[in-house]
């Protein structure tokens, strides 16, 4: 599944490896090096879509 607004990646296919740093969600820093900067509800789970 893509979790992307166009639909599409060059990555498809790839395995890869490796951890979220740093998410950025209406411009506002929501998540870095494993903290939750924001208060709980502030975005959503795309994957409930």
């Amino acid at each position: 599944m893509i979790f992307a607004r166009c639909g599409w990646t060059p990555f498809e296919g790839w395995q890869v490896r490796g951890r979220v740093r740093r998410v950025t969600l209406r411009g506002r820093e929501a998540f870095k090096d494993g903290r939750a900067l924001v208060e709980p509800g502030y975005g959503r789970n795309v994957r409930e879509k």
